[in-house]
């Protein structure tokens, strides 16, 4: 995950901006900060005078599950009344279900994915009880290789979304070189080319040593793609664009984001790409908080 400080928006630390636009991964955001890293210790043995005990306890295994296997048949009822003192494991240690945040629906007695552990929940949630959708918000950095990567993922997945779940796309922003970037995205949004302009932007920015880094730069760029100079100075300085920009910034207090890329869930969930175990983990656990939702 790309993290990114700004210090009193300095010459220097604008160098030190662009330096970390070529970082992949670096400190987690704040807010992952109770995410516990999953550690697996793998242990390997070597030598002949090991695979004897490897038998025997493969032997003594097997026959173990057999009589589990028995158990569980002969006892299923008195089971199903006792489930709710069932330990469930997590990392390969035990805990009781009741240590689980109690979600609706499925989500409380079906564990596929644990708080805390491949997602969070928000200390201080966004009202969103008014809406009549579930708002998915994906919060990105153009210069964030693994943001850029991240896209591929969730174009697709947009698109085989129902109709009662939008996603919304935010830029992150916590310093001048990000509030640009954002800047960029949005007079693309307002001149109507957004689709055309995002992944270039990705490539563009991702570079290490971009040729669009001012508003005249900018202006050049999207001449080259069509867009006269008047249309573009229009856009950029505009009192939506402006609108939109301290939008997004309010959207990055409230949601506390220090990392990207990172998506929230009706305003009550956060799922990044330590937790979820990478891309694709994390639009499963999306999906599995959006079906949690709707029970």
């Amino acid at each position: 995950m790309n993290q990114h400080f700004d210090n009193n928006n300095t010459e220097g630390t604008d160098k030190f901006e662009k330096s970390l636009s070529a970082i992949a991964l670096v400190a987690p955001s704040e807010i992952y900060g109770k995410i516990p890293d999953k550690l697996q210790a793998k242990n390997s043995t070597q030598g002949w005078a090991h695979w004897k005990w490897i038998t025997a306890g493969v032997l003594a295994c097997s026959v173990i599950a057999l009589a589990i296997t028995i158990t569980d048949a002969l006892y299923i009822d008195s089971s199903m009344v006792n489930q709710s003192e069932n330990i469930a494991m997590s990392n390969g240690e035990p805990r009781l279900p009741s240590d689980l945040p109690a979600l609706s629906g499925d989500i409380a007695t079906n564990q596929r994915y644990v708080a805390e552990e491949h997602f969070i929940e928000l200390a201080n949630p966004i009202d969103m009880s008014d809406s009549t959708t579930t708002e998915v918000v994906a919060f990105f950095w153009y210069p964030c290789w693994p943001c850029s990567e991240f896209e591929e993922y969730l174009a697709s997945w947009e698109s085989e979304l129902d109709g009662d779940v939008i996603l919304t796309r935010m830029p992150a922003i916590w310093s001048s070189v990000m509030r640009f970037h954002a800047r960029a995205y949005f007079t693309a949004q307002v001149l109507g080319i957004l689709d055309q302009s995002h992944q270039e932007f990705y490539v563009e920015f991702e570079k290490d040593n971009p040729a669009v880094t001012n508003e005249e730069e900018l202006q050049q760029y999207f001449a080259g793609i069509g867009i006269s100079a008047a249309a573009f100075f229009r856009a950029y300085n505009s009192e939506t664009t402006m609108e939109l920009l301290d939008y997004a910034e309010a959207e990055n207090r409230a949601y506390q984001i220090q990392s990207t890329p990172s998506m929230f869930v009706a305003g009550k969930y956060g799922v990044s790409p330590q937790g979820a175990g990478g891309f694709q983990g994390m639009l499963d656990v999306t999906d599995f908080l959006i079906e949690g939702l709707k029970d």
